[in-house]
């Protein structure tokens, strides 16, 4: 437990580091050294190749591939703003070291534990989202301090501007919806004892969802959901007005939980949740919806028409999308991101990449249906089918706390030797 609680640790200061002052330094020495903290506590470590799960087997091959294949293009001077030993630097602290430090939980038997911290710690930040909404007061507003930290906040984090989307300190509202959104999952599969508290505590978190303004995290709560039934055996084709009547009886306690704790709050938020649901919805039918991510799919057919379409094979390496982009912009100035991780690793990695990709999400989908009805087993591979459907909005692995929960939810899908492990019976708060 303790190794899980480092690990956890270690993915908040990832986020600290990237809203304070963002030290590439001091992530690789705190990898580093959770590494080695985390070897020093597992004493019973087995990650052999025989144990793990394919998944795993996957991404740890994808890790190495990438900064192999980063290094070899810094060697043959792909276009790349950074030179070959920021680059390594840059592989090593976003890629080896999360990798390898949390794949060491692999076979821990630790899903369960990890989901409990996960749950309180995403309740905390709900509570402080909520507060805001109340109040329109950042407690949390000393800790950004990172130039493009700064910049996001003035962008969505002002109360009283139009753009105005609940963020608290993790950078950008995606990352923020996205949080919430695997807590509401975790709730589902790894409930409290009393269920009035498990759908007050999941309405919660869902009012803060809203009021990110982030439709994709609005999905894969829908997604999550969808899977958690489908593994209860609310799909199976028969039509059983038992579960039927608890399914209905569920949505509308929690409705009317949701109702409750809004009016009680502020009368005024209902309308305002109300609003920006409709606002978000009737953009999903413009052209506004999709923007960058649209329009640098641009960037494909440029490079395969360029000089270097050789590097939509194998990849350009390391920050070849991001350099690109930013010599090449694509719409309105946009230069930050890709916005689609997709793209971005068909640009970095090449098409070997997005294959391993690809096929860890299709993987993730075989051991969720031979898992399905086995709540515990089954809920990291949910998270991580999750996550790689909402990478086409955004791109979680990278140098962000999503970056960081998505190795650890890997190493903690279901081994060889957890296959006969029975969690249910700790599954109860």
């Amino acid at each position: 437990m303790i190794a899980v609680i480092l690990i956890f640790v270690a993915c908040l200061f990832v986020d600290f580091v990237q809203i304070h002052f963002n030290s590439d330094k001091t992530l690789l020495l705190v990898w580093g050294s959770v590494f080695l903290g985390v070897f020093l506590l597992l004493p019973h470590i087995d990650i052999t190749l025989k144990n793990l799960n394919t998944v795993q087997k996957i991404w740890i091959i994808f890790q190495i591939y990438i900064i192999l294949v980063t290094m070899f293009n810094a060697v043959i001077n792909t276009s790349n703003a950074y030179g070959l030993i920021d680059l390594t630097i840059a592989c090593m602290m976003t890629y080896i070291f999360p990798c390898f430090s949390c794949i060491q939980l692999a076979g821990q038997k630790q899903a369960v534990v990890w989901a409990k911290i996960y749950k309180y710690f995403v309740i905390f930040c709900a509570l402080i989202g909520v507060f805001e909404l109340l109040t329109k007061i950042q407690i949390y507003s000393g800790l950004i301090s990172s130039e493009l930290a700064v910049s996001n906040q003035q962008i969505y984090g002002t109360p009283d501007m139009p753009g105005y989307r609940l963020t608290l300190f993790f950078y950008h509202p995606i990352y923020f919806s996205m949080i919430l959104a695997l807590g509401i999952i975790c709730c589902l599969y790894v409930p409290f004892r009393n269920k009035i508290v498990n759908y007050g505590v999941i309405a919660l978190m869902a009012i803060n969802i809203v009021f990110t303004k982030s439709r994709t995290g609005w999905i894969i709560v829908i997604i999550g959901a969808i899977c958690y039934l489908y593994g209860k055996g609310e799909f199976n084709g028969k039509i059983n007005s038992g579960r039927l009547l608890r399914l209905l009886g569920g949505i509308i306690l929690l409705a009317v939980a949701t109702v409750i704790i809004v009016y009680c709050i502020d009368s005024t938020l209902w309308e305002r949740l109300s609003g920006i649901i409709m606002e978000r919805v009737r953009e999903l039918f413009s052209a506004q919806a999709y923007g960058a991510r649209i329009a640098n799919l641009g960037i494909i057919r440029d490079i395969m028409q360029g000089d270097e379409g050789y590097v939509l094979f194998f990849g350009g390496g390391e920050k070849y999308a991001i350099t690109y982009l930013q010599t090449h912009t694509f719409i309105d100035s946009w230069s930050k991101a890709i916005d689609n991780q997709f793209v971005t690793i068909l640009l970095n990695f090449g098409v070997v990449g997005l294959c391993m990709y690809i096929a860890m999400f299709i993987f993730s989908i075989k051991y969720y249906f031979r898992y399905r009805k086995n709540g515990t087993k089954a809920l990291p591979f949910v998270l991580l089918i999750v996550i790689i459907i909402a990478s086409f909005a955004f791109e979680p692995m990278g140098l962000n706390i999503m970056g960081a929960l998505l190795n650890v939810i890997i190493a903690l899908t279901i081994t060889k030797s957890e296959e006969a492990y029975n969690e249910e019976k700790i599954i109860n708060c």
